[in-house]
């Protein structure tokens, strides 16, 4: 499965590069890019991931993931 999120608290490419990679990280998570410009996360993930579960990998940085 293959979703697209906003993401709220990115201000340069380091900071995508941290989303990016706590995403990675994640272990419902597949794959995972993160674009500075659209501020936008597109995750792969055999679950039905929404904002709260993504949050979980972001909860130590200030970065977070947000609902429509």
């Amino acid at each position: 499965m293959d979703k697209s999120f906003k993401v709220s608290g990115m201000s340069c490419q380091n900071c995508a590069k941290t989303v990016e990679k706590h995403l990675k990280d994640f272990d419902q998570v597949l794959e995972a890019k993160v674009d500075l410009e659209s501020q936008t996360a597109r995750v792969q993930s055999d679950h039905d991931l929404d904002p709260d579960d993504l949050n979980v990998a972001l909860e130590d940085t200030p970065y977070r993931i947000e609902k429509n």
